[in-house]
């Protein structure tokens, strides 16, 4: 039997919702400056300033979100940059959250195309930076929200129309990017991480297909219980615990009858090859809980 590879723990609507806030926070601050009348210059210049912080932390949040899927993306140059912040860390902190700290912290200061760079680098979307025609115009704006964050020098032109502009201008440069992420990561639906997630726990002994079968609408997967119920019989005590794991995520109800708690095998007596297929669907059900509703 081959053993197939573990999968990912990741859905690519993690990463869209992520894009929806960002566009949803950018529709509510152009609404109300078009409705209401800015009086106050603090008004125009916070909003100005959290404008671009939007880009910076979809930036980052995406970076994170990416990583924590694809810990193996992590080259030697972040390992590298991060010798100071894990002396300073817990040995607990995942070095996950010390890499996506790393990149966060040279949103300040650093060069922009050197932080899409080392974005890039990682979530692998291919962004040619070379190709990226609002480069110069973010480097000013970057530049601009530095000055006003940290000396108080307004940017001249900064009224109701400019604060507008930068925030389409925003929000064109977070589609443009969500589109890369869109080609790139398609493949990550929910159906897929189901699916790909089943067949690596029970390889061929239990074929997804007979197992499950898609609900009318198309949104969810069903289990086979009849099916389910003549197989659970010929398992393996381990197998049966892996079923037993994996589907009460699914319901209380759907193994009823097909395993008896006497079936399942002591932990004890478990391979380092079983307990690694129970710490993924661990790892799976408290990353998506709600998966198999």
């Amino acid at each position: 039997m081959t053993e197939r590879n573990r999968p990912r723990i990741f859905i690519i609507t993690d990463i869209l919702e992520i894009f929806e806030k960002a566009n949803s926070e950018l529709k509510s601050i152009k609404e109300s400056i078009i409705k209401t009348s800015i009086q106050e210059s603090w008004i125009e210049k916070s909003t100005y300033s959290y404008i671009y912080s939007i880009f910076e932390t979809t930036l980052y949040q995406t970076y994170h979100r990416i990583l924590i899927a694809f810990p193996d993306y992590i080259n030697k140059h972040e390992i590298r940059n991060i010798g100071d912040l894990m002396f300073s860390s817990s040995l607990m902190t995942p070095l996950v959250e010390i890499v996506a700290t790393t990149f966060a912290r040279d949103f300040a200061y650093g060069k922009i195309e050197e932080i899409l760079k080392q974005y890039n680098d990682i979530v692998k979307i291919g962004l040619n930076i070379k190709d990226c025609d609002f480069i110069s115009e973010l480097k000013q704006y970057k530049e601009e929200r530095n000055l006003l964050v940290h000396t108080g020098i307004t940017p001249t032109s900064l009224n109701k129309k400019e604060i507008l502009d930068k925030a389409e201008f925003i929000k064109s440069i977070i589609d443009f990017i969500k589109v890369k992420f869109e080609s790139k990561y398609s493949q990550f639906t929910k159906e897929y991480l189901i699916k790909e997630s089943w067949s690596y726990i029970f390889n061929d002994v239990l074929p997804f297909e007979r197992c499950f079968y898609l609900s009318c609408d198309k949104n969810t997967y069903i289990v086979n219980k009849k099916y389910i119920d003549e197989r659970a019989t010929s398992l393996s005590s381990s197998e049966k615990m892996l079923f037993t794991l994996f589907l009460s995520n699914y319901s209380s109800m759907v193994l009823k009858d097909a395993i008896k708690i006497q079936d399942l095998c002591m932990f004890a007596n478990l391979t380092q090859y079983t307990k690694n297929k129970i710490g993924y669907i661990l790892e799976l059900f408290q990353k998506y809980p709600l998966l198999l509703q």
